[in-house]
């Protein structure tokens, strides 16, 4: 069969839906889960601690599986492993959906959870690979919004189909959509550019002192970030309709506006980003902007409920975008052979953050009776974040600067640098 052709504006768009696919293949078993969570109790006679560590599996696996798969993608190529996502993030929903009780369900999605480990990494590395520097952001923001995108897909799609053919049928059907992204990837995904024993070779090389920096800051503003976001996608809902009074169905469009307003800033930052001189700005600015969003939120226990509504736009319009400005510092900063290596160090922070945040604040919502505590905690995290990216960013612009006092950084030219190589 012959290569894709590349290059092209419909190239393009197809490499980028294969891409945002490939995502929301990922994490797509995550939102299934939650939102089929009734039909699970019901038909296995779960409780809500087992469901809810259903997720802490999930992306436990994920943070343990990042480090491993960061470099394998290093070394066996994007193309190979991208293809071996969609595999497993197929059979860990059809696992689900053959599960007779509920430690099979819990081994599925154990299983699902290595296609969550490798999202990044292999999603990173066909970036830097196949497009060229100043071709990348809007790419990279499309991607990183299938999250959102699953979120909307199974909170759309999946009750109806639950009703309609049952939980496991409902699954089943998912999971056939996932499969179906290996026709995708192998028909628009080019291969590999360079040969396995190539990118052995370069990617046994160790990273820089510079690589390594980058990749200490940006795993600890990941792992404050992460926990807060954990935080607010899990209990947001649950906190509109117990401390606010709103119905049900109200209360979940307040997730639905936070996936919509994301999938859109996702697109905008990662372009607004592209045309920095580096990351770090925008990181302090949608780590601040999430510390006001959060304090709306939260003032709407005390003040007008319509508050809620305010905060979950802004919400979605920062917090929800910083990880692709993140995935596009990665690919700027760090050389193509330890693409995979970075994105495994950003994952294992981020996701561990998402195993460990949401149990804190459950329990502090139990103890308490309430959730002040727990949106304290929330709070904290984002002001932390936007101390630590701020610091980063004078401690980037000192460095840039060097010994001979402060001069502009330039704004990398499209067709420059490693992945025009590629391209």
């Amino acid at each position: 069969m012959s290569a894709p052709a590349t290059g092209g504006r419909g190239w393009r768009v197809g490499f980028a839906a294969t891409l945002l696919w490939a995502t929301t293949a990922a994490t797509l078993l995550q939102f299934a889960v939650g939102v089929l969570a009734p039909f699970l109790a019901a038909d296995l006679d779960l409780s809500r601690t087992q469901i809810g560590l259903l997720t802490s599996v999930l992306f436990g696996v994920g943070a343990l599986g990042s480090p491993i798969a960061g470099p394998l993608v290093d070394r066996l190529g994007g193309r190979r492993l991208l293809l071996a996502l969609f595999a497993i993030a197929g059979l860990g929903v059809l696992g689900v959906a053959a599960a007779p009780s509920y430690p099979v369900v819990v081994a599925a999605v154990a299983f699902g959870g290595v296609a969550t480990a490798t999202t990044n990494p292999v999603t990173n590395a066909l970036i830097t690979d196949h497009l060229p520097v100043g071709g990348r952001g809007v790419v990279m923001g499309v991607k990183q919004s299938g999250v959102q995108m699953g979120s909307l897909l199974a909170g759309l799609a999946l009750p109806s189909l639950a009703l309609a053919l049952g939980w496991r049928g409902a699954l089943v059907a998912t999971a056939l959509t996932l499969l179906a992204g290996i026709a995708a990837a192998v028909a628009v995904v080019p291969p590999d550019p360079v040969g396995r024993a190539a990118r052995s070779q370069r990617s046994a090389s160790a990273p820089t002192a510079e690589e390594r920096r980058f990749g200490r800051w940006l795993a600890g503003y990941a792992l404050l970030m992460g926990g807060a976001l954990a935080i607010v996608g899990a209990f947001v809902v649950l906190y509109a309709v117990e401390a606010l009074g709103y119905p049900e169905d109200v209360a979940g469009l307040a997730a639905a506006v936070i996936g919509l307003v994301g999938v859109i800033s996702r697109v905008v930052w990662g372009r607004l980003a592209e045309r920095r001189a580096t990351v770090t700005a925008p990181l302090v600015a949608l780590a601040a902007a999430a510390v006001v969003s959060l304090a709306l939120m939260w003032g709407a226990s005390a003040g007008p409920r319509s508050l809620l509504w305010v905060g979950v736009v802004a919400y979605g319009a920062s917090a929800v975008a910083w990880n692709t400005v993140a995935m596009l510092g990665i690919v700027r900063e760090v050389r193509s052979e330890k693409t995979g290596w970075a994105s495994g160090v950003y994952q294992t922070a981020f996701y561990s953050g998402f195993v460990v945040a949401p149990l804190v604040f459950g329990w502090l919502v139990d103890v308490t009776g309430g959730y002040d505590a727990g949106w304290g905690l929330v709070l904290a995290l984002f002001v932390a974040a936007t101390a630590l990216s701020a610091a980063w960013h004078r401690a980037d612009r000192a460095r840039r600067a060097g010994p001979r006092g402060p001069r502009r950084a330039r704004r990398p030219r499209p067709g420059r640098g490693a992945g025009a190589r590629a391209g």
